[in-house]
Order: structure tokens, then C-alpha cells, then sequence
């Protein structure tokens, strides 16, 4: 069985326990986790399309601040309770009318939010909101889909991968 995880799916938004299945799978071999660990440290981190809070209950300790935004209101549930930090704070928002002033973060994460994201026009409006956000000087870090990688043979994409279905 396929699973959506676009814009305005049901697995997403009201199927918390499908999400957190596939959160484990994005990153099994944690090489990604590794990264943003070294990249956070004593940074100003928002996280964009934060979901259950993974990211935050991973990094938040090594972080100046911790934000974490997405637009389903169950994901960020979950996030709140798993948020142990207490400069780790969640926002209900969407990616392209982010509520934070401009320069605001240090590093801004994105982790399998692009595909998601259902027009090429909602897509840039989106990076631009990144950018605006990200301080002089910092980074924006976007973390996608392996097209070969175990997260689409999970989903039960592989081989034929496209992006999210809508």
C-alpha cells in the first residue's frame, strides 16, 4: 500500500502514528543525523516542517534556540510532548508565510519538506520565505529523498520514484 505524505494528506495530517513510521525510516542509517549535529551547535535552528519533533528532541540540546514549524496541528501535538528543552518552541504555520522575523535563524532545516510541497509556485515561495529568515552568513539545509535509498523502498516507490503523490 502507498502512503501520501503531500500536502494536505490524510496520512499526514490526521495519521500521526503513519508519519512517526516513516520519520524512522527517513534517516535508519542516521547519517543524516550526524550532519545537522555537527551544523547546529550553538545555533538559532528553524525547522521547517518540523512534524513530531524528531529533529527538535535530537538537536535542541546543542542549539542556541530551537523552532519548529509545520501546518498540521497533530504532528505539532506530539512535538510539544516530545520537547524536553526549554528554548525549543513550536509554531502552527505554513512554509511560505513563515512568522518569523527576517534573519531570525542561524541555520534553517528543511528535511523532506520540498517534495511535499504541491506547485513549483508554492515550492519558491517557500524557499524565499527560507531565505528571508536565514541570517548573513548562515545556512539553509534541505534534506530530500534518495531516489534509490530504503525511504522509497519503504514507501513502496522504488523503483519507479516520482515525487510525493498529491
Amino acid at each position: 500500500m502507498r502512503r501520501d505524505l503531500g500536502e494536505g494528506s490524510r496520512s499526514y495530517h490526521q495519521e500521526a502514528d503513519v508519519y512517526e513510521e516513516f520519520s524512522r525510516a527517513e534517516d535508519a542509517q542516521r547519517k543524516i543525523l550526524r550532519r545537522l549535529r555537527r551544523l547546529v551547535r550553538g545555533k538559532r535552528v528553524v525547522d521547517i516542517g518540523c512534524g513530531t519533533g524528531k529533529y527538535a528532541a535530537l538537536l535542541a540540546a546543542q542549539t542556541k534556540s530551537y523552532t519548529g514549524i509545520d501546518r498540521s496541528l497533530e504532528e505539532l501535538r506530539i512535538a510539544r510532548k516530545r520537547a524536553v528543552h526549554g528554548h525549543v518552541r513550536f509554531l502552527h504555520a505554513d512554509a511560505t508565510a513563515l512568522p518569523l522575523p527576517a534573519q531570525s535563524a542561524d541555520l534553517v532545516l528543511a528535511s523532506w519538506v520540498f517534495g511535499t510541497i504541491k506547485t513549483l509556485s508554492r515550492r519558491a515561495l517557500a524557499l524565499r520565505e527560507a531565505e528571508r529568515i536565514c541570517a548573513h552568513g548562515g545556512r539553509i539545509v534541505f534534506v530530500e529523498n534518495d531516489v534509490g535509498g530504503s525511504f522509497e523502498r519503504v514507501r513502496g516507490r522504488y523503483p519507479a520514484v516520482r515525487r510525493t503523490q498529491a
